[in-house]
């Protein structure tokens, strides 16, 4: 999910995968914001949770990517 100020502005919704060893997961959630320049700021969370008894979720920061781009008129 993406928050501005606190709020939130775009969700991804439940992603599933396959109980598979070793399965990759990626997801993207992208959102086009207004920011005004000084008291703005953007905050990104992920959750992860094993509904089994039997797996793990491992989730590694070192994989996690955050891109940002400035867009301004000419």
């Amino acid at each position: 999910a993406i928050y501005k100020n606190g709020s939130q502005v775009a969700v991804l919704g439940q992603w599933v995968t396959s109980e598979s060893y070793g399965d990759d997961l990626s997801v993207t959630v992208t959102k086009v914001l207004y920011m005004n320049g000084t008291t703005d700021y953007v905050e990104i969370y992920a959750y992860s949770y094993d509904f089994t008894a039997t797996s793990s979720v491992v989730v590694n920061s070192a994989y996690s990517q955050f891109y940002g781009t400035f867009i301004r008129s000419l």
